[in-house]
């Protein structure tokens, strides 16, 4: 199955300037606990590619993102 990840990042130069980026994952847990563990490493490996932001959150939902 496909996951979108919503990660919720902001500029570090501007910290009030956030927006959603939708991220792919695939094969992620169906059991929430272990979804967002899992989604966890993904997370930051994305944040690696974006030394200029910071995560403020992140949600899993089912789908693909816009």
């Amino acid at each position: 199955m496909v996951w979108t990840i919503l990660v919720i990042a902001c500029s570090l130069a501007e910290p009030k300037d956030c927006r959603q980026h939708p991220v792919l994952a695939h094969d992620l847990s169906e059991m929430p606990t272990t979804q967002y563990i899992q989604a966890q490493s993904t997370v930051a490996d994305w944040l690696q590619f974006h030394p200029s932001l910071f995560l403020k959150s992140f949600t899993v939902t089912k789908g693909q993102g816009a």
